[in-house]
């Protein structure tokens, strides 16, 4: 299920192991991925947000295989990628972003699914679903379906500063295309325009929805390269596709996003401003 006019973001209060969903209206200029990241943390800033973000594109086109993970770090902003399953499985559960707030005093378990939304101590058995994906936050590291992991240990370590022990997300809802044929097309060019893709095809496990297999897909990502591919959130070996504004603008019209070239033109001075807020406020609570 898309949602056109507003991105959704679920928060996980963990200090109370309460969860609400919201649909923001005004979050849908900053597109998704780290773009939503960011405007999420400068919003919740005083409750140390980790956040989970993915696109518009993600599970529905290819080389859009990862999942933005940002939070904050000895007053720095901290951006990650992690692959595997965990974008389209969050997309099919009609989810952009998932904010953890605060602090857990005992180790937690968050159930994810449509429209319902678990979190305590007691883990639910997920496995059996054909569409459920885990997130297991491990002894010295968290992975994905135990094979995509990211690179560094933050990441690891803030899930389990947070308390949270496992994320299982059920993604089994349906995707209304706007213009079925327009759709067909532009997935078909994408997928023609391989060669455009810097890294060597393979065999090994592909994150869902990269039809490359390579050699990297279970390390995950740092930093970023662009700001309108990570709004996607794309693969970096993908930036030569999807920085191109006239290729995004066609696979977003073809959905029925109402998004125009000055939205995807625009979005990284307002990532920058939103960054440049977060900055200000690290220095404010240090005075």
């Amino acid at each position: 299920m898309i949602n056109k006019e507003a991105l959704t973001v679920v928060y996980v209060d963990l200090e109370r192991l309460e969860v609400s969903k919201k649909n923001h209206l005004d979050y849908f200029s900053y597109i998704g991925g780290v773009g939503l990241a960011y405007k999420i943390l400068e919003d919740n800033f005083e409750r140390d947000p980790l956040i989970l973000a993915i696109g518009p594109f993600s599970g529905i086109y290819p080389y859009i295989s990862k999942t933005a993970i940002c939070f904050l770090h000895n007053d720095t902003v901290k951006e990650y990628y992690i692959g595997g399953k965990l974008a389209t499985s969050l997309k099919f559960a009609g989810v952009d972003a998932v904010v953890f707030l605060g602090h857990s005093k005992q180790k937690v378990n968050i159930n994810i699914s449509l429209d319902e939304y678990l979190v305590g101590g007691e883990e639910t058995d997920f496995s059996l679903h054909p569409e459920s994906t885990t997130l297991n936050v491990g002894e010295d590291k968290i992975t994905i379906d135990d094979y995509f992991s990211v690179s560094g240990n933050l990441v690891y370590r803030k899930f389990v500063e947070k308390g949270i022990e496992n994320i299982h997300i059920i993604g089994d809802s349906s995707v209304e295309i706007f213009d079925r044929n327009g759709y067909d097309e532009a997935y078909e060019d994408l997928m023609e325009m391989i060669d455009k893709i810097d890294v060597t095809p393979s065999t090994f496990s592909s994150c869902s929805g990269c039809p490359v297999g390579c050699e990297f897909s279970n390390k995950g990502e740092i930093g970023t390269s662009s700001y309108l591919s990570h709004c996607l959130v794309s693969c970096s070996f993908a930036d030569k596709i999807y920085t191109d504004i006239a290729t995004v603008y066609r696979c977003l019209s073809v959905l029925g996003y109402s998004y125009t070239h000055e939205h995807l033109e625009f979005v990284e001075g307002k990532i920058k401003e939103v960054r440049e807020n977060i900055y200000e406020k690290i220095a404010d609570s240090k005075l």
